[in-house]
């Protein structure tokens, strides 16, 4: 579980699993921005980073996705 911090809008995780690094990636809506969070039991989260974007607003139900380009390359979406 992953404690609220104080954020108002603290919801809507998405969470999948991320083959090549052996851990769980979890995308979480903080209000105005979205929080990247690593796990590889589900239980214990790391903070990875952020997205944020002046603008937006309250964000809610973030996706993140990886796709595979024509070429070959990877890359992570979020949407």
């Amino acid at each position: 579980m992953l404690p609220n911090p104080g954020v108002r809008d603290f919801r809507d995780p998405k969470v999948i699993r991320d083959e090549e690094r052996g851990r769980w990636v979890m995308a979480l809506a903080e209000g105005t921005k979205v929080g990247f969070y690593h796990s590889a039991d589900l239980r214990r989260w790391t903070y990875a980073g952020a997205f944020t974007e002046d603008g937006l607003g309250v964000l809610e139900c973030p996706d993140l996705f990886r796709i595979t380009a024509d070429d070959g390359t990877d890359a992570w979406i979020l949407g």
